[in-house]
């Protein structure tokens, strides 16, 4: 008895179909000659035979996502996946931008390496542990930038991590011990007061507030930026003493630019829930603080754009610091104008808005503060990262501590006889 039937459509085509386990089964696609459509069902009865016979239904599915599969390139899973993370608007842009100039769209002169370009075209379920060695191996050849070459190793790692738990993958190819190594980097610099000093007062008068409340307070700068009027905070204590303020640090503004559309800053929480807080403001720079108040507060306030954690949207605001024209501050802009104001001072020019939170870390620690009491002015609690990356050592510090501990060990020493 034969396997199946065919029979022969109005169109001219033949359909191909067969009963197997009480199921009704068909050719998935009709056939252009009754040949084909028997070479089909042979098939079929061969899957039957061998015992590897699944529904030709769940055989085609397989097939398209398959298919899919196959079509998902590294370069559509990496964009798939960051549109799938849920950070902070600016970290999302930060991800974009380190994959876009290692990966899917490298900068010169990685764009004429083809061991980087072709990195973004291979489907995701082809791609090899050779495919991600020679990327990186290029790229370390290509770039004298470590710190953005490791970033890119780890966003291509997490996206695959992720395909894996998907099932997207079986396993991830991304693993290479000498990219996770962390770039050994120069030591930053620590500016001594007296340079800060010098910076502050070769800056424009509007943006010295500004300055103090990076260089002395140790402020982030898209921190300073958002600060807005009603955030200085005084508390009054008794006649005569001069009232105390501090900066109440809520939210912090950073600079946002979508694809294809125009570059703004955006307001949003800080990053974790240290980073909202309080900082007392040093009762010596309090009559700058009163002159700025006085002199450089924007009449009207700036329309300030705000992340979906502060409700989204734009709300009026009276921000503390803004421009001549009484916008928002740019910080690219405040890097520039504090990038002339360091060279008017005849400073060192590694000094940088960061720079002031390291120069708060040390001077405090050196004060014996606590590293918990040192986090809350800075706004972090990740305390690793105080003692690891802001904690420096002044150069004079360690001539001072030896002098303090030779004057214990002469007052300790033993006086000759005859000697009172």
């Amino acid at each position: 008895m034969a396997f199946g039937s065919i029979r022969k459509l109005k169109s001219g085509r033949f359909q191909a179909r067969y009963t197997y386990r009480g199921q009704d089964c068909k050719a998935p696609d009709t056939f252009k000659t009754r040949s084909l459509a028997q070479g089909w069902l042979n098939e079929e009865e061969k899957l039957i035979s061998f015992n590897e016979w699944t529904h030709p239904e769940q055989r085609a599915a397989e097939e398209q996502l398959a298919q899919q599969r196959h079509a998902l390139t590294v370069e559509a899973w990496l964009e798939q996946y960051h549109d799938g993370l849920t950070v902070r608007a600016s970290t999302l842009q930060t991800y974009r931008r380190t994959v876009r100039n290692r990966i899917t769209d490298p900068r010169p002169p990685g764009d004429k390496d083809p061991d980087i370009t072709r990195l973004a075209g291979i489907p995701l379920v082809e791609l090899t542990k050779s495919d991600v060695y020679a990327w990186w191996d290029a790229i370390t050849r290509a770039y004298d930038t470590p710190e953005t070459n490791q970033k890119a190793y780890v966003r291509l790692k997490a996206a695959c991590d992720e395909a894996v738990r998907r099932e997207l993958i079986d396993r991830n190819p991304v693993e290479i011990a000498a990219a996770k190594r962390r770039s050994t980097r120069e030591l930053p610099y620590l500016p001594t007061t007296e340079e800060l000093h010098a910076v502050v007062d070769g800056m424009r008068p509007s943006y010295k507030l500004l300055t103090v409340l990076c260089l002395f307070h140790g402020l982030r700068i898209g921190e300073a930026i958002a600060v807005e009027v009603q955030d200085v905070i005084s508390a009054d204590v008794p006649v005569p003493y001069a009232p105390r303020y501090s900066i109440r640090v809520r939210q912090n503004a950073q600079r946002i630019t979508p694809d294809g559309g125009s570059t703004f800053m955006l307001a949003q929480r800080p990053k974790s829930r240290a980073g909202t807080r309080e900082v007392p403001f040093m009762p010596s720079m309090v009559p700058l603080l009163w002159e700025h108040l006085a002199k450089h507060v924007a009449p009207e306030p700036v329309e300030l754009n705000q992340a979906a954690d502060l409700g989204g949207g734009t709300r009026p605001a009276r921000l503390l610091t803004t421009t001549s024209k009484g916008e928002i501050v740019f910080d690219t802009s405040y890097r520039a104008v504090l990038e002339r104001a360091v060279k008017r001072a005849g400073v060192s020019e590694r000094i940088k808005p960061h720079s002031g939170r390291r120069w708060l870390v040390t001077r405090l620690a050196e004060e014996g503060a606590h590293v918990k009491e040192i986090g809350r002015i800075l706004g972090d609690d990740d305390l690793s990262v105080i003692m690891g990356v802001y904690m420096l050592v002044r150069t004079s510090r360690t001539t001072e501590l030896i002098g303090i501990v030779d004057a214990s060990v002469a007052a300790a020493q033993p006086k000759e006889q005859g000697q009172e």
